[in-house]
């Protein structure tokens, strides 16, 4: 279970420190580089930071570093590309 780790006063990265409730989770990913999903009511867009949607049960809005979204994108990626390469492989073998 993720632990939610509450922003020093001014650390947020979105709001920087306009609302008093902001968090975050950082989670480890597939290939062992971590991301952080940050919580915040502020609407004011960071430039490296993309809106993921409002949280189901409270609405504040979740927002993820860019970078490591698009890292863990690019090793999901990769990793389907190596499932279906060896798939494939498998199935050519079978004829």
């Amino acid at each position: 279970m993720s632990n939610f780790i509450k922003f020093g006063k001014g650390e947020c990265p979105i709001c920087h420190g306009a609302e008093k409730r902001c968090n975050y989770v950082e989670s480890t990913n597939e290939s062992g580089g971590t991301t952080k999903l940050i919580f915040c009511k502020g609407t004011t867009n960071a430039p490296t930071y993309i809106f993921r949607g409002n949280a189901p049960q409270t609405g504040i809005g979740m927002w993820a570093y860019l970078p490591d979204l698009e890292a863990w994108k690019d090793s999901k990626n990769n990793k389907v590309s190596q499932e279906k390469y060896w798939q494939e492989k498998r199935n050519r073998e079978k004829r």
